[in-house]
């Protein structure tokens, strides 16, 4: 999941300026908008200096305005919760959203039927309290106790009281901030209140029920309420767990820490009396989880010991071994209090008897290749005595064979022997393996559904006090510092040596040489030229007249060799450029994503992690397209596809895509159109890209307060049948150097570097925009001052179409039925790919089938009935057949029923002529990687449309 989580984040926003030029109005429906009560209170309703408002009840209310008709507006921040229902009782507001039922609020308000937030009753202490001990009810017997005056669930404690013959001292309270400070100074030894969140500085002692809070609005509002309900039952069907996610996201889960009995303080304390040694046995070879450097005991399981050991003061040794024979003895002749490293919940049940703590470790399985190896796998080495990983090679692998091996580094020899196919072992220990294998040979794949959990087993003939005061203390140590050691053990196995980098890296080696040689031969080159100089110079005296002609030779070659350095430098520079800009955001990336792994459980840091690995994903994404579509251009691929387009709908399409982000940065946009002759034949995908790039430029170059004007005018024309569009757009940014203006459609060629301007770029947005305009017969001109802004004037001919000549494009509306029920056939070699196909389709109401390449595809449509499969998915680069061969292969199949079936190309040769390519080979429909979810769901519902045609 870990590179699921690097990649998948990466694949989200990409499609946004690939929809269609033309579309019908979206139809629009009004949406009243309600006041709502936003009293303060913390983690339920908060609001920043700024105004920036937070909480889960303003959270809720924007999941219910997207579930429903709704909108609404926020007021009272600087009220108390009984002014608002004031002001809701005087028509200054509409809504209250965490009212608790009472008879009074009954007879003159309406509630809806779904709670809003559910709050419990605790009777709970002050942390570190030592004199009353949970669940031993002797130890409450006298204690003072604060009560909320006239709190509901007062009677339940009193309940409580009496049925368990307790006496209490009681003190009541007016409200809960003096209830709270009472126990902080220890003026009471217990309180019982209402929380939504129990905090951390306090123990839970007991709970007397749950206290559901709704929403509240006047009795003529009930069709509120009811859209309300409505939506909360939609948000149900759809996210069921979103309460639980909304809940953890403001209130988190509560930190309690397992603490002592009084009775288990004592016998620690007697084993501190007497210098307790804990002995421990560990698996040897079992990096990075355990194994031994001379005698010392080192890994992720060791250090577990170490710190829960350390924390209850106690003397402890890892008994060395130096065979798992030898681990194993100990571990069965009970020679040693503690087995660090037991598998499951199932290990020891034999004699010698170890009790088995809760698990401080979760990890997953993986399986252990060659990295050329494919195919089904037979043969599955596992260590011995891995009674747990024999049940799930079972289960996984039902017709393999289990070679039962003596440690995971035979394991590594037999997979390159040719004994196994593969090696079962803890994933941890799967990558340590391969990334200690210099020549990178092989490859680490998860075990779908392995989790597997890590424990300790305490010797049965330790006192049971004993295993108590471990399990509670090794549980705090996984909680407060399992994350931390298991990071640091992770971080190490992951460094390379140089000679396994450059063993995992060929071409780099493969440059690194080349480079070399070239230096050598240039070095060559230039001793060679300076050799013959010197002999030209000699001769001199007697070849006047070939002097004279050898110099004019060396003017054209001085000439050339300027031009070639020229153009070296600017390629040079372009490297350099693209090094650093390319690197930015996969620093970025991997950074945020280091982050993100270390702050799982913190949610604000969470979101914003993924929003900046998803700006980063989308620069670097610019950068990579930018130097494809320059290579595209150089190769001469490139054609006009002319649609009938009307001006306006484009225009308007590309002032969409530009208008909130320019809004965002405080930019000024505005546009203007004057044209008689609205609809024209057109390229809409180059022409997009052409402004684009214009529009990118001068919101990336134009300071916040700054304005951007995008005006098209049509101009006169001599060419009967057609007209000249002329789009100006004109900026107030940072402008350019009259030096560079010369320079701008030049490849490579940048003003600012990213260093310089802080803006990323690779230098090639200018000459594609030039290219594009020249292959559409239109002309650019830019003209720019210093500090003053830019200002970029495009010419293009079109020829002039008619209102018959427009093609409605008509989108097919996603129905959630068409998919349930539908099979599809999923050709893919890659198994993360393949991964996030299944995962999106399988969310979508699909059941689906996958092939390991083009071949299997084949065979498997081949073998099933008639109508089994409703559609492929077909990748293009796969091994043994690729996807334009196993199209064909399929349309040509004897059965009509399986040849007609549709095809739809999922792949990331996501060029123009990569489609013609596929629909050409026989298929339905083209999808580029990365996959943008709507288009996807799109292109699938056409396809499986009755009346749908290849291109839909």
């Amino acid at each position: 999941m870990k590179r699921l989580l690097a990649i998948a984040l990466s694949l989200a926003v990409i499609a946004l300026t690939c929809g269609a030029a033309l579309a019908a109005e979206l139809p629009r429906t009004d949406a009243p908008r309600y006041k709502v009560a936003f009293y303060q209170s913390p983690h339920y309703h908060e609001q920043d200096e700024d105004g920036v408002r937070s909480g889960y009840g303003y959270d809720l209310m924007q999941d219910i305005a997207k579930n429903s008709q709704l909108s609404f507006s926020f007021v009272g921040y600087d009220k108390t919760p009984k002014e608002c229902e004031q002001m809701l009782r005087d028509g200054k507001l509409d809504l209250y959203t965490a009212a608790k039922h009472t008879p009074e609020r009954e007879a003159e308000f309406s509630f809806s039927k779904r709670p809003a937030i559910t709050a419990k009753t605790c009777m709970s202490m002050k942390r570190g309290n030592d004199r009353i001990v949970p669940g031993e009810y002797d130890t409450y017997q006298g204690a003072t106790v604060g009560l909320l005056r006239n709190h509901t669930y007062n009677q339940d404690f009193l309940d409580f009281a009496r049925e368990e013959g307790l006496e209490f001292n009681i003190r009541y309270f007016e409200d809960a901030t003096s209830l709270a400070d009472a126990l902080i100074k220890e003026q009471v030894d217990i309180l019982v209140d209402s929380y939504i969140r129990v905090p951390d500085d306090e123990v839970v002692l007991e709970t007397f029920g749950e206290t559901p809070y709704y929403f509240m609005a006047r009795t003529e509002d009930q069709g509120l309420l009811d859209q309300i309900d409505a939506a909360i039952d939609r948000m149900n069907v759809a996210t069921p767990n979103w309460r639980s996610d909304l809940y953890d996201k403001h209130y988190g889960a509560q930190s309690l820490l397992l603490e002592l009995t009084e009775d288990e303080r004592q016998y620690l304390a007697q084993l501190q009396k007497r210098s307790t040694v804990i002995r421990a046995a560990m698996g040897p070879d079992k990096r990075p989880y355990s194994w031994f450097e001379n005698g010392q005991p080192h890994g992720i399981v060791a250090d577990m010991f170490a710190a829960a050991a350390e924390a209850l003061g106690l003397e402890h040794q890892v008994v060395p071994a130096s065979t798992r024979a030898e681990y194993r003895q100990m571990v069965e002749d009970g020679s040693v209090d503690l087995w660090l490293d037991v598998v499951g919940d199932q290990e020891g049940t034999d004699e010698p008897f170890y009790r088995v703590t809760s698990p401080y470790l979760q990890t997953t399985l993986s399986i252990l290749r060659l990295n050329d190896s494919s195919g089904k796998i037979s043969r599955v080495g596992l260590v011995r005595n891995n009674t747990e990983f024999k049940r799930i090679v079972a289960a996984t692998w039902p017709d393999a064979e289990i070679v039962m091996l003596e440690s995971t580094q035979e394991c590594k020899e037999q997979l390159l022997g040719g004994g196994v196919d593969a090696a079962m072992m803890r994933s941890y220990r799967a990558e340590d393996l391969a990334n200690d294998d210099a020549r990178g040979r092989f490859r680490v794949d998860v075990v779908p559904n392995s989790s597997l959990a890590l424990r300790m087993g305490v010797n049965a003939s330790c006192d049971y006090r004993f295993f108590s005061i471990w399990d509670k203390t090794l549980a705090n140590v996984a909680a407060t510092q399992g994350a931390q050691i298991t990071q640091s053990y992770l971080e190490q196995s992951m460094d390379l040596s140089l000679t396994a980098f450059l063993y995992r890296n060929p071409a780099l080696l493969a440059c690194v040489a080349s480079c070399v040689l070239v230096l050598v031969f240039v070095t060559v080159l230039l001793v060679l030229n300076y050799r013959r100089r010197i002999r030209q110079q000699e001769a001199a005296a007697q070849l006047e007249r070939a002097l004279d002609e050898v110099r004019r030779s060396n003017v054209l070659l001085e000439e050339a060799r300027d031009l070639a350095e020229s153009a070296s430098n600017a390629k040079t520079s372009f490297l350099f450029n693209m090094s650093h800009d390319i690197r930015t955001p996969m620093n970025a990336i991997i950074g945020f994503r280091d982050l993100l792994e270390k702050n799982q459980e913190d949610p604000a840091k969470r979101d914003d992690y993924l929003k900046k690995i998803e700006a980063a994903s989308n620069v670097l994404l610019s950068i990579i397209n930018n130097v494809l579509e320059m290579a595209r251009i150089e190769r001469g691929n490139l054609s006009v596809e002319e649609v009938a387009c009307r001006a306006e709908q484009f225009n308007d399409a590309l002032f969409s895509i530009f208008d909130e982000l320019m809004t965002q940065k405080g930019l000024t946009f505005t546009r203007q159109i004057n044209v008689e002759h609205h609809c024209v034949f057109c390229d809409p995908t180059k022409l997009r890209e052409i402004f684009a790039n214009i529009l990118s430029n001068a919101y990336k170059y134009t300071e916040p307060g700054g304005t951007v004007h995008m005006e098209l005018r049509e101009a006169p024309c001599d060419r009967p049948g057609w007209t000249l569009y002329r789009t100006t757009i004109t900026d107030t940014g940072i402008g350019m150097a009259p030096e560079f203006l010369p320079h701008i459609f030049e490849e490579f060629s940048r003003e600012h570097n990213t260093t310089d301007a802080k803006i990323e770029g690779t230098g090639l947005g200018m000459p594609i925009v030039k290219r594009l305009v020249d292959l559409l017969e239109g002309t650019i001109e830019v003209t720019s001052e210093k500090g003053q802004g830019t200002t970029f004037v495009v010419t293009i001919p079109h020829r002039i179409a008619s209102e018959d000549d427009l093609v409605a494009l008509e989108r097919a509306q996603f129905d959630p039925q068409l998919f349930q029920g539908k099979r599809i056939l999923l050709a893919e070699d890659n198994d993360l790919n393949a991964e996030i196909a299944v995962e999106l389709l399988t969310e979508a109401g699909f059941q689906v089938e996958r092939a390991l390449d083009g071949a299997a595809c084949v065979d498997m449509l081949t073998a099933a009935e008639a109508g089994y499969y409703d559609l492929v998915l077909m990748d293009i680069q796969m091994p043994n057949m690729n996807g334009y061969q196993a199209a064909r292969a399929i349309r040509g199949l004897e059965d009509s029923g399986k040849s007609c079936i549709k095809i739809v190309a999922m792949t990331a040769n996501a060029f123009e002529e990569d489609k013609r390519e596929a629909l050409k080979s026989g298929m339905d429909g083209h999808l580029a990687k990365p996959v943008d979810v709507q288009e996807l769901v799109r292109t699938l519902t056409v396809a499986l449309s009755p009346d749908a045609s290849p291109e839909d």
